[in-house]
């Protein structure tokens, strides 16, 4: 079990996807490049092209976690996800409040 000052250290924020690209020869992977509030844009690898195209991430705001220790050195951190019974729903802001965000907001 994880403590509450371990979930409170791990640094989840929003962040925009500025760029997505889907790599090649693989089922499962996109690049996103995403805004995250801070002076530059973090790279992230994620298995989600079962359920999104890197079209449908350009954009859009996705919650990131950013200071993990990852095995995979070329992402950055990962996008926050459910796993559903034919692939992964991304968790996201409520449409209604999109005016109020900006990127780098802080899990609260």
């Amino acid at each position: 079990m994880v403590s509450f000052q371990e979930f409170k250290d791990c640094d989840i924020r929003i962040a925009k996807v500025v760029q997505a690209d889907e790599i090649p020869d693989s089922k499962s992977l996109i690049t996103l490049k995403i805004d995250a509030g801070d002076d530059h844009l973090h790279t992230i690898i994620t298995a989600i092209k079962s359920s999104y195209t890197a079209k449908d991430l350009l954009g859009t705001f996705i919650l990131v976690a950013l200071n993990l220790k990852l095995k995979n050195l070329e992402s950055e951190g990962i996008l926050l996800a459910i796993e559903a019974e034919d692939g992964g729903v991304l968790l996201r802001p409520d449409p209604k409040y999109l005016d109020k965000i900006k990127p780098g907001m802080k899990l609260a």
